[in-house]
């Protein structure tokens, strides 16, 4: 019987495991035999009021600076010179047009 999820607490059965429940396969030559490991473990599941945060409120600036840390400082360094393949991104807006510079921010966070 399906139990939808809710705030009374449902046994999943097979988990949430997937693939991961599944260990790797063995072949014995001898007999022509593959052996496969199936572990189905059961979950338990309560879903639980989530609280509602706050709306944040954030400059753009801000924005700028929390969007360069996560997708680009990785690769251009945290001051922006650029490292290995990577350019330097200082003066940037002097030889490459705004509109450019939009579309492959946008490629490259994905």
């Amino acid at each position: 019987m399906f139990l939808p999820p809710g705030k009374q607490s449902s046994v999943i059965f097979p988990g949430f495991d997937g693939g991961a429940e599944w260990g790797g396969p063995a072949y014995d030559p001898q007999s022509g035999l593959l052996y496969i490991n199936a572990n189905e473990m059961p979950w338990i599941l309560t879903m639980i009021a989530a609280k509602k945060r706050p709306d944040k409120v954030e400059t753009f600036a801000a924005a700028g600076e929390r969007l360069f840390a996560k997708n680009c400082m990785s690769c251009h360094g945290q001051n922006r010179e650029g490292a290995g393949n990577a350019p330097t991104l200082i003066g940037i807006e002097k030889s490459t047009p705004a509109a450019k510079l939009i579309r492959y921010c946008k490629r490259a966070a994905g």
